[in-house]
């Protein structure tokens, strides 16, 4: 049985799509299949395509903006290493600079991808995914599924 994300009434299908007869819209069928709060992460999870990251609990994606922010900081120090190894060695590093470069390319890509999900729940993106905001976010996400919820 599926539930309404907003009212939590029954959904009723219509036309191959469901539909919430309380607050009469459609709802797209990724609704019912919402992760739960993980509360972890890994390079699995951010090497997830976009479709896949949208599903993903607003808890969970902070904890994935901070673990790639810290990937992309260390391609871009990687970078830098092998920029300077080129300068003492020569054309010999032209090819791990070309792969340093695209892997801090990727990076800052899926930090792009998962600070445009994050701000469309949020309104904003965190400057910095420190221990103390991702201790109140979970604070207030575990409030609010104790909850009673009526329907």
């Amino acid at each position: 049985m599926v539930f309404c994300p907003h009212c939590q009434s029954k959904l009723n299908k219509m036309n191959s799509q469901l539909y919430c007869s309380f607050c009469e819209i459609k709802v797209d069928v990724e609704i019912q299949t919402m992760q739960k709060l993980k509360g972890a992460v890994d390079r699995v999870d951010a090497q997830k395509s976009t479709m896949f990251l949208k599903l993903y609990h607003t808890y969970d994606l902070l904890l994935l903006l901070k673990f790639c922010r810290q990937e992309r900081r260390e391609a871009y120090d990687l970078m830098q290493i092998i920029k300077k190894g080129k300068e003492a060695l020569g054309p010999a590093f032209q090819e791990g600079i070309r792969d340093s470069y695209m892997f801090y390319e990727y990076w800052t890509k899926k930090v792009r991808i998962i600070e445009s999900l994050v701000k469309e729940r949020l309104g904003t993106i965190p400057k910095a995914v420190t221990n103390h905001l991702l201790e109140m976010f979970f604070a207030s996400f575990r409030e609010a599924d104790s909850t009673l919820k009526y329907a």
